[in-house]
């Protein structure tokens, strides 16, 4: 294709197959995205947090990294690291609920079936 083609497609609003932006499907907008990570974590928090009642730093980091993980364990000094950078420990466990969600969702009890129907429709809207 002649780049004069090109250009006067590219003004037109189509691509070299005439496709126009219209045609495409739209992407979820960042508050939206926010939006659903708000909805996946109020909807789990309850359950999550109450794994956690009357639980010190050291308790919190032997029930989330006890088992060896898939992807990654976490020392205690990291882990204490880690928590550094967020305000308070219950910050750092809704960050871990929404960043680690087959784990999180394996200590809530959930099935693993369950626990992939879970992530797998989040991440359904989420990605589309």
């Amino acid at each position: 294709m002649s780049q004069a083609t090109n250009h006067l497609l590219h003004r037109g609003g189509r691509n070299q197959y005439g496709i126009t932006s219209e045609d495409l499907p739209r992407r979820m907008s960042f508050e939206d995205k926010k939006a659903l990570e708000s909805e996946y974590v109020s909807r789990h928090k309850e359950k999550w947090l109450a794994l956690f009642i009357n639980f010190n730093k050291k308790q919190s980091w032997e029930l989330l990294f006890s088992k060896p993980m898939k992807y990654r364990t976490l020392s205690l000094s990291s882990f204490y690291s880690e928590l550094r950078e967020y305000e308070s420990v219950e910050e750092y466990l809704l960050n871990f609920l929404l960043t680690r969600k087959e784990v999180a969702l394996e200590l809530m009890g959930f099935s693993d079936d369950d626990a992939h129907k879970v992530i797998k429709e989040f991440n359904q809207k989420y990605y589309s």
